[in-house]
């Protein structure tokens, strides 16, 4: 669809609270238990098509909609939690568009201030790898923010672009997620480069899109046995 269609889509969408989360499973492979779920935003257009975050996101960000959209989301979350997720641990991306703003700091303080406490589920919330490598007072920020209320962090979208490691120490994610390209295309002196920060803070590595149990079995002989994608539906759970 073009960019008006789906700024007439999304506006209704938040005027209607149209919004809501799907969950997915994160699976450690070794354990062949949950690690964690993850709540993707969906959206639910008039005719009755529910959309997924990757369909609407990218033109929500075009047309300078998703801060509203966050905010609806998260309104959403702490007003009235899923029950269904009462004492788990849950994950929600949030986007650099987002997170750039500089009202979203504002936001998350007044957010987190009134309605953390609502929460019934344990909230790991995932920063860009982008925004976090920069290790800018923002970041820093945004971290004291999240421990004040005992919400973890986590990064998505992790590229080792950065030759220097040092803002992983600083932050202390509980974990970093990346393409299983990303993982499986490394060498093992590059893995063990970047295992000797991430093991001595206590960091797991999150292999995302992991598709076939083919990928599963490469990324298990290099150590990386949490997963996400479609592989997960594929491993019995106990």
């Amino acid at each position: 669809m073009g960019k008006e269609a789906w700024k007439d889509i999304i506006i209704k969408a938040l005027a209607g609270n149209k919004f809501s989360f799907t969950s997915r499973n994160v699976v450690n492979t070794k354990t062949s238990k949950i690690a964690h779920h993850i709540l993707s935003i969906a959206l639910k257009g008039e005719n009755g098509i529910t959309y997924s975050y990757g369909q609407f996101m990218a033109s929500a960000n075009q047309l300078g909609l998703s801060s509203k959209i966050y905010q609806n989301i998260l309104n959403m979350m702490f007003k009235t939690p899923n029950k269904e997720l009462k004492g788990s641990t849950c994950s929600l991306s949030l986007s650099y568009e987002y997170l750039s703003l500089e009202e979203t700091y504002d936001e998350l303080s007044a957010l987190f201030k009134y309605r953390a406490f609502a929460l019934t589920f344990k909230l790991i919330v995932e920063l860009p790898d982008k925004l976090v490598s920069k290790n800018s007072i923002q970041v820093k920020l945004y971290k004291a923010l999240f421990e004040k209320y005992n919400i973890e962090i986590g990064i998505y979208e992790f590229i080792g672009e950065s030759g220097d490691y040092t803002y992983l120490k600083d932050l202390r994610p509980a974990y970093i997620k990346a393409e299983s390209n990303f993982f499986v295309s490394q060498s093992n002196e590059a893995l063990f480069a970047l295992r000797l920060i991430t093991d001595t803070v206590g960091i797991s590595l999150i292999a995302t899109s992991v598709k076939d149990m083919s990928t599963v079995k490469t990324l298990q002989e290099k150590d990386i046995f949490i997963i996400q994608g479609e592989a997960t539906k594929m491993i019995k759970l106990l």
